[in-house]
């Protein structure tokens, strides 16, 4: 037999798909970031609100929720919060302002994002690698969002070494005073070429190649029409 409590608990179960553990959002005009809370819950909560406590001694930050109906017994709730540049702030998630929180994020910001691309020297081929150097630097992955120390995730070779990324964003993070992350999608050994803007990185180096090679086939051409035109010559002037 399942326990009550049990039933209750998967009844009322609540899953914040957005703000993630660690995330920081890029702070815009004013010094202020708009902090998008998303997730799902089940149909039988008809209210839902969002509760941020900015700083110790400011009255915490209430957002009520709207609400999409989803296949099945599920709801998809969503908001936003426009936030000051901080952190690490800690949101609940809540039927109503006052109320138990029903789930909660403990860890996210409001600060600096750095997409950090380019050859090896973005990515881990450093010698050493670097631990984290303060808490309120993340890196993210692409899915997931980390505190900040070597190897870094993200990068898209197999490297596993060292980086300057977390020294980087300890010193980021103490000259701003606001949480710091990278998004890192450097691959070693790649062409400058190869980040330039196109349609497709994979297509340009293919139309740069294609382009090269019709080059060559021209200058083949008129290498050999200077060449025929210097025999015909040499032939009528012999003649």
């Amino acid at each position: 037999m399942i326990p009550l409590a049990a039933l209750l608990s998967v009844a009322i179960s609540v899953d914040i798909q957005s703000p993630r553990e660690f995330q920081v959002v890029q702070r815009g005009p004013g010094n202020v970031g708009r902090v998008r809370v998303e997730g799902t819950c089940p149909d039988e909560i008809e209210r839902l609100g969002a509760l941020v406590a900015v700083q110790a001694g400011a009255a915490p930050i209430w957002q009520a929720l709207e609400f999409d109906d989803l296949p099945g017994p599920t709801r998809h709730f969503h908001g936003v919060l426009e936030l000051p540049a901080g952190g690490w702030y800690a949101l609940s998630v809540a039927r109503a302002q006052g109320e138990p929180a029903l789930e909660q994020v403990l860890h996210f910001g409001v600060g600096e994002v750095f997409v950090v691309a380019g050859q090896s020297n973005s990515t881990n081929y450093g010698e050493e690698r670097t631990p984290s150097l303060d808490d309120r630097v993340a890196a993210f992955d692409g899915s997931r969002w980390w505190i900040a120390a070597d190897p870094m995730p993200g990068a898209q070779d197999p490297s596993q070494d060292g980086s300057p990324w977390p020294t980087c964003g300890a010193l980021l993070r103490k000259s701003l005073g606001v949480p710091v992350a990278f998004a890192s999608c450097g691959f070693g050994g790649t062409s400058l070429l190869q980040w330039q803007k196109a349609p497709s990185s994979a297509t340009r180096p293919r139309r740069c190649a294609s382009t090269t090679a019709s080059s060559s086939a021209s200058a083949r051409s008129a290498s050999t029409a200077r060449s025929s035109g210097t025999r015909a010559r040499a032939t009528l002037r012999a003649g």
